[in-house]
């Protein structure tokens, strides 16, 4: 994988520049938005980015994992994990981007 990683600092950036914000209210509107996903996911709700893909919660059942080291047996406890399902809009952009790097 050959990523850059954006930060909520890089993020905030960007907002401010696009729309004109003092940088306190670029992370706080950030901050605001990622505490709403976070409520909503402790709620099993989805969530919805027309064009962009949906967030979404999954509960994994009970199972018996193996560390991979010691090859030892262990019961992984049951739980909930956040999944994300890609828009078909997203997902061709950035095919195509892939594409013309080639």
């Amino acid at each position: 994988m050959t990523g850059k990683t954006v930060t909520r600092a890089e993020i905030a950036e960007s907002l401010r520049k696009k729309c004109d914000l003092k940088r306190e209210d670029a992370f706080h509107a950030i901050e605001i938005i990622l505490q709403d996903m976070v409520s909503l996911l402790k709620k099993d709700e989805e969530i919805k980015i027309p064009l962009f893909g949906v967030f979404y919660t999954r509960h994994k059942s009970k199972r018996i994992g193996r560390n991979p080291k010691t090859m030892e047996e262990a019961v992984i406890k049951p739980r909930r994990v956040v999944g994300f399902r890609v828009s078909r809009l997203l997902k061709t952009r950035v095919d195509d981007a892939c594409k013309k790097k080639k």
